[in-house]
């Protein structure tokens, strides 16, 4: 899609931005697990949940919902302080 397009939906509201390069049905409602996915994509196809995330979709005992982990083999900076 052209940046054209992408910017218009942005400004009408259709589209709002998750993190750089992602995003969301304006108006939809954000989740901790939409957190993951959307984290996922911006970072790499390589990209794993870990730590306290993986141990939380294993349904370990003990372990909340916090900050996204994930673990690339690239080196990133996440898209925000959650991540």
């Amino acid at each position: 899609m052209s940046d054209d397009a992408i910017t218009r939906r942005l400004e009408r509201g259709q589209w709002t931005v998750f993190y750089p390069g992602i995003y969301v049905v304006g108006g939809a409602p954000t989740s901790w697990f939409q957190s993951l996915w959307a984290a996922t994509l911006w970072a790499d196809s390589d990209a794993y949940f870990t730590g306290r995330t993986g141990a939380l979709l294993n349904r370990l005992d003990g372990v909340g919902t916090g900050a996204v982990e994930i673990t690339t083999p690239h080196r990133y900076r996440g898209p925000a302080d959650d991540v």
